[in-house]
């Protein structure tokens, strides 16, 4: 059953329609971000995860050097 079928039912009946509210687009142009030129000016980081063969689940932060693609810092937390 398409929308306006169920909108002219409900108003025979005269039954509250309810509409579905709209999401509101971003108006604004979002910014493009710098690109790294030298080493240690920007900094990425995130969580990965993964499961071991025994069933674990191991979760790491990473943490990345943007223009060297280097690692630097890690922290494995088995659970």
């Amino acid at each position: 059953m398409n929308a306006k079928r169920i909108y002219r039912l409900y108003s025979e009946e005269q039954l509250i329609v309810r509409t579905k509210q709209r999401r509101k687009i971003a108006r604004r142009q979002r910014g493009t971000m710098a690109a790294a030129t030298a080493a240690n000016q920007c900094w990425s980081m995130d969580f990965m995860s993964d499961k071991l063969a025994d069933g674990r689940s191991l979760r790491i932060l990473t943490v990345v050097d943007q223009f060297t693609r280097e690692w630097s810092v890690w922290k494995p937390t088995a659970r």
